[in-house]
């Protein structure tokens, strides 16, 4: 009896220690961040203001800095995250909270009217946030995304260069309609790495993982955290596939569909 009351005790202490090292990880990783250099995202806006127009270039740019949940915090460089913005959520509405559809930015009220979480939270945010009341909730076409499939690679390249617009909400849904696989991004503008085309798409990660046990979401400090990347095709294939892609198109239908700019190149 004495022998199996240690193994029990050993068990639990293993538990516990094991718990506290997932922790200290977790906050460890969530201080890592990530960064931007300014003279990049300064490119993109840039980008934005030459295809479109200053006016959505401004726009995007007031959710890249000066936002209550802006992409960067102060330095224009830091990624917000955890970590960035003095250890606590950088995001109000993560995975694991309950289904919001408002926040407060800079004291007003910023309502997209849709239940949601996370990344497709936020990605509805920053479209109402660029877009205010003509954000549309029209739907493209879904384009699924084979990770091994080149030919599907160039569907949605044709998707994103035909009706992606800067500010505008990509939605992914899995064929097993699977949650994990499920992620919102915010489109940004489209252009170059080398002789690869590709675009630019910023994203705030969930700020959760699932609990095997539960199979529900448990906050993360290193989950908690936004980014902007650029992805070439088949990159994003790489990384994104295996997955229903569409835009909630707004751009067509807002103030600054006729403003004057150059098409896309």
């Amino acid at each position: 009896m004495r022998m199996l009351w240690k193994k029990g005790c050993a068990v639990i202490l293993t538990v516990v220690i094991f718990s506290l090292f997932l922790t200290l990880v977790d906050h460890l990783a969530g201080s890592q961040g990530g960064s931007m250099p300014l003279e990049e995202s300064q490119a993109i806006l840039s980008t934005i203001s030459r295809q479109y127009s200053q006016a959505l270039s401004d726009a995007v740019a007031d959710l890249f800095y000066d936002s209550d949940y802006s992409v960067f915090v102060s330095d224009r460089t830091t990624f917000r995250s955890y970590k960035s913005v003095g250890g606590r959520q950088s995001w109000p509405i993560s995975n694991a909270d309950r289904t919001g559809h408002s926040v407060i930015d800079r004291g007003e009220t910023v309502d997209w009217g849709r239940g949601s979480l996370g990344c497709m939270a936020y990605a509805f945010f920053f479209a109402y946030s660029v877009y205010g009341d003509d954000q549309s909730r029209d739907e493209s076409e879904k384009v699924y995304v084979d990770r091994k499939d080149p030919r599907t690679w160039q569907d949605f390249e044709i998707l994103i260069e035909s009706q992606a617009q800067p500010g505008e909400h990509l939605r992914a849904y899995s064929y097993s309609n699977h949650r994990r696989l499920e992620h919102s991004m915010v489109f940004l503008c489209t252009g170059k790495m080398g002789n690869q085309r590709g675009f630019y798409a910023a994203d705030y990660s969930g700020g959760c993982v699932i609990d095997k046990q539960t199979n529900q979401w448990v906050f993360r400090p290193s989950k908690d955290r936004y980014s902007i990347r650029f992805y070439t095709y088949k990159s994003f294939a790489k990384t994104w596939g295996d997955r229903r892609w569409f835009v909630y198109n707004t751009y067509e239908n807002s103030q600054y569909a006729d403003a004057p700019g150059e098409t896309a190149a």
